[in-house]
């Protein structure tokens, strides 16, 4: 990750890390209001409005000043499901972790805060809205053709990771 406002000192990174009331409902309503709450029973449907936004607004505002966040913000509950296999070892469930809505939606706008600040690697496809696995199988076609074509030889090194996040919420 490079930093594009390196040059910026602490004052201006917080003015440009500042939240506002249209920003927080302008991806609140991207969120469904059907989406699941999480272990404060809070409904999306419930929070989805101009004031609740001004009030999610000051406490994440509140939150990058301080750098506290609230316990009620770090909680999650944790759910199985079935894969769908008819086997019913430990191995055919996944778990999903669902938090607050209140949480989701602080994540999402400091996601797009900080995409405003940073250039992510382009070779980057985790965690993004992208076509990573089209992409991906593209350059690794390439690289072959390429090898092909030139008459030299080509090393592809694969990593799984399948297990890597489900131990972080």
């Amino acid at each position: 990750v490079r930093h594009q406002y390196s040059h910026f000192s602490e004052m201006d990174l917080s003015d440009l890390l500042e939240i506002t009331q249209d920003l927080v409902y302008s991806i609140m309503e991207k969120i469904p209001i059907a989406t699941s709450p999480g272990p404060d029973k809070i409904l999306m449907k419930a929070i989805k409005n101009p004031i609740a936004a001004s009030i999610i607004a000051s406490i994440l505002n509140r939150i990058i000043i301080t750098g506290f966040v609230p316990d009620v913000l770090k909680e999650a509950k944790t759910i199985l499901i079935h894969e769908g296999s008819t086997d019913f070892n430990l191995n055919s469930w996944r778990p999903i972790t669902i938090s607050s809505v209140l949480r989701r939606v602080i994540s999402k706008t400091l996601d797009v805060l900080v995409r405003k600040i940073i250039d992510l690697n382009p070779y980057l496809r985790g965690f993004l809205m992208t076509p990573g696995t089209f992409i991906n199988i593209n350059i690794v076609e390439g690289i072959l053709q390429t090898s092909v074509s030139q008459n030299k030889s080509a090393c592809l090194v694969f990593l799984d990771i399948t297990k890597a996040f489900d131990s972080i919420g």
